[in-house]
């Protein structure tokens, strides 16, 4: 009887198990591409010379070329818009930069992360 109880009882934290095993991955994929974000965007936002912050300077990267194409990084791409504010004069003043990291979830399920910056010219 005791077998029996303790079987059923296991066998009804497997369902609760598989939860938990999927929820970590994804958070872990979510805290990957979230530092994968914070990178490109300190990378563009710390560039010394406001007027080389263009997008051909800080291209887009297709899935698995992030990081020179490390393997760590394959599921993942990134996709950088920056886009300038002008001036009355028709001067860049302000830079506008938008980092969006994305990957497949389980399922094929599409995710992202996006992150927002902004760098001023001085």
């Amino acid at each position: 009887m005791t077998m029996v109880l303790l079987s059923v009882g296991l066998l009804s934290l497997a369902p609760l198990m598989v939860s938990v095993v999927q929820g970590n991955r994804f958070a872990q994929n979510l805290s990957t591409a979230t530092s994968l974000a914070e990178d490109r965007l300190e990378e563009i936002t710390k560039h010394t010379v406001y007027a080389d912050i263009i997008a051909a300077n800080f291209p887009s990267e297709s899935q698995g070329q992030i990081r020179n194409s490390d393997p760590r990084y394959a599921r993942y791409g990134r996709r950088v818009t920056i886009v300038d504010s002008l001036d009355v004069l028709g001067r860049s003043v302000l830079k506008n930069v938008t980092i969006t990291v994305y990957w497949t979830g389980l399922g094929g399920q599409a995710r992202d992360v996006t992150m927002y910056g902004r760098v001023a010219r001085f």
